[in-house]
């Protein structure tokens, strides 16, 4: 993985696998730029894919958005408390 050394943002991610079936290393590459703010999350809006140092794809996105519909209650530190307490009851239970 490489980060941009002044945002932090992911910029590179490399996947390093075997074929066992063909006895090569396989390395898949994912490139993300352009980066907006959308929803409050920085997010990449061109991700390219590498095979084997080939591109393989690439993607453009021109919107996003994230947890749509969802209310601002619901992550709250009361209500994670609540959903949290819920949850380990339930486990107690079993």
């Amino acid at each position: 993985m490489a980060v941009d050394r002044s945002t932090h943002f992911l910029i590179r991610s490399v996947v390093i696998t075997k074929d066992e079936e063909n006895q090569q290393i396989n390395e898949d590459v994912s490139i993300y730029s352009k980066y907006q703010l959308k929803d409050s999350v920085w997010t990449p809006l061109q991700i390219s894919r590498e095979h084997n140092g080939l591109r393989s794809i690439q993607i453009f996105y021109d919107t996003c958005k994230y947890n749509p519909g969802f209310s601002d209650d619901l992550f709250s530190k009361t209500s994670l408390s609540k959903q949290g307490s819920q949850n380990l009851a339930k486990k107690n239970k079993n």
